[in-house]
């Protein structure tokens, strides 16, 4: 019996969570935007991540361009980045399945991420 998409989207993201935690203990910045880009991914169909993606990155060059230009602290950089980062590391594993099945992708699947999901479908 193979596993759901729900259930991989899940587990994509509490090993991605628990990833973070380790990551970043000390960077509570950082840390929001991971976990905030992992848990704004959940409960996401297939069309949602191009979109996502799309957000989170223009977001991202948002809090680039105010800090810059001195109208934010690093700190809020770093929380968009992490969260845009995040999404985008979904988005890779997700890709990797539709890989699979021929379909297309999201973003370019990576060794990365095609080790987290045979790791992934390997438990099931």
């Amino acid at each position: 019996m193979g596993i759901k998409y729900e259930q991989f989207l899940d587990r994509v993201i509490s090993l991605g969570i628990e990833a973070v935690t380790i990551s970043y203990p000390e960077d509570p910045a950082k840390l929001r935007g991971a976990i905030a880009g992992f848990e704004a991914c959940r409960g996401r169909s297939l069309g949602d991540f191009g979109p996502l993606l799309e957000h989170a990155t223009k977001r991202r060059r948002e809090a680039s361009a105010r800090t810059t230009a001195g109208e934010m602290f690093m700190e809020e950089y770093f929380e968009a980045r992490c969260y845009e980062a995040e999404i985008e590391w979904v988005a890779n594993c997700v890709s990797v399945l539709l890989a699979c099945a021929r379909l297309p992708v999201i973003v370019p699947p990576t060794v990365n991420a095609a080790k987290l999901v045979h790791r992934i479908l390997e438990e099931k």
